[in-house]
């Protein structure tokens, strides 16, 4: 399922690069993703992301900045999820754009946090951002540019192995909800995308009420008062005042079951979706939730569970599984998925997984995962404070939720394994399952 977090990436991507503010972007680009490599004696910079879209905006930032046309690399992932990756490389000029960037100093090497230029030009960013959001540019000609790069990202991604069992596995999780729809469309909904639906879209849901702004950084308290006294400006002349919209989902159940189709792929896989109940019943935070089933598919069958162990010795497994744990407002899923070596694979999954009846040998292995599991858990949600953009998007996501990523931390510092474990079984206990399997043609 896209996350909020990539929702908005897009939409920026899709954003006209303005010459103006084409560096500046660019610098936050390189700050987060840019590698530095040296190819005795030329230094190249690379930049590397699996959204195409992405790609392609770094690729305009660097001709429009700075007149020069980057490589662009495509390859693809070995792995189990075989997706696209690109690399777009920077091979003239880099130490005098990173120079001009202020991401490295001549005299005294990488510049640590942000230029200074860019805490000057706070206020003139905030007015830009507020622009860019409250009037948006729906013309044709811009809509007709998009539609082809659309269509070309719609062909990558049906071409995934594992495409049709995602879309079949939500589609018997969630039937024709929205959750069950693939969220992509069709080259025949695209063309139906017009300025009108888009400005309905957007007049319906880009209103004040509905918006969260997100300040991350060293903010003096003065400067806290003039940038929010700003935003209640800049609120009043883009944005509609409008009704918050109290959306009034309920929970979605298609046709859950077993159902096998035949892959062109040369690898069959196997999906196992299982339909969780609401997190809330047992906890107060959805977040919560999410992670402690993480850590209980990972405990029962990630890479250091002896049922993994097992299986690779027995030649079942050749490859770890992928696990996948949503929560939405139209109901909670975990998806396994993994290569399909037959039937009884599958039906061991469902087995290790349903079954509440563990030998005093497995528990004190499943506690002992658990201790792991959660301090690696610990570690990625406190990774995010080492990163203001990606902190940023994450208060931004938990605040449209009603949660935060303190309480969340909080709350899996003191969850012991005797409540996490019992938590997980009552879960589980309320869940449904569903099928997809595929044979080589």
């Amino acid at each position: 399922m896209v996350s909020y977090a990539s929702e908005v990436k897009k939409e920026l991507t899709n954003l006209e690069v303005h010459p103006e503010h084409a560096k500046a972007e660019l610098s936050a680009f390189l700050r987060m993703n840019g590698i530095l490599n040296l190819h005795d004696p030329q230094l190249s910079l690379d930049i590397t992301t699996e959204n195409p879209a992405i790609a392609r905006r770094i690729f305009t930032l660097i001709k429009v900045a700075y007149d020069i046309e980057p490589l662009l690399i495509v390859s693809r992932k070995m792995k189990l999820k075989k997706n696209n990756q690109y690399l777009v490389r920077l091979n003239k000029q880099v130490n005098e754009i990173l120079a001009d960037l202020e991401i490295v100093d001549p005299e005294k090497g990488f510049v640590i946090g942000v230029p200074k230029k860019g805490i000057d030009n706070i206020s003139k960013i905030v007015d830009l951002l507020f622009e860019l959001v409250g009037d948006p540019n729906f013309s044709k000609k811009s809509i007709d540019k998009e539609r082809p790069i659309i269509d070309q990202e719609l062909a990558m991604y049906r071409d995934e192995p594992t495409w049709p069992i995602s879309d079949s596995i939500m589609k018997q999780l969630f039937g024709d909800s929205n959750l069950g729809l693939d969220i992509g469309g069709t080259s025949q909904t695209i063309k139906k995308i017009n300025s009108r639906n888009l400005a309905k879209i957007y007049q319906e849901n880009y209103t004040a009420n509905n918006m969260h702004f997100i300040a991350v950084g060293d903010f003096a308290p003065s400067a806290v008062t003039r940038l929010f006294g700003q935003i209640k400006k800049l609120d009043k002349q883009y944005l509609q005042s409008g009704q918050k919209r109290e959306h009034t989902f309920k929970p979605e159940m298609g046709n859950l079951g077993l159902k096998e189709f035949k892959n062109k792929t040369e690898v069959p896989y196997f999906c196992l979706g299982v339909k969780l109940p609401d997190f809330k019943k047992v906890l107060v935070n959805n977040d919560l939730g999410q992670i402690l089933v993480e850590i209980m598919l990972e405990s029962l069958l990630g890479e250091n569970s002896s049922w993994y162990q097992d299986k690779m010795v027995h030649g079942e497994l050749t490859s770890p599984l992928q696990f996948g744990v949503n929560y939405t407002r139209q109901g909670n899923f975990a998806t396994i998925l993994g290569i399909n070596n037959g039937n009884s694979l599958l039906n061991n999954v469902k087995e290790t997984l349903f079954s509440s009846e563990k030998t005093a040998e497995q528990m004190d292995e499943l506690k002992d995962l658990f201790e792991m599991q959660k301090k690696v858990s610990m570690a990625t949600l406190l990774s995010a404070f080492n990163n203001l953009s990606e902190l940023g998007f994450e208060l931004a996501e938990e605040a449209i939720n009603g949660e935060n990523i303190f309480d969340t931390i909080k709350l899996l510092q003191q969850m012991n394994f005797e409540k996490y474990w019992q938590i997980c079984q009552d879960l589980l206990a309320e869940s449904e399952t569903c099928s997809v399997f595929s044979t080589v043609e």
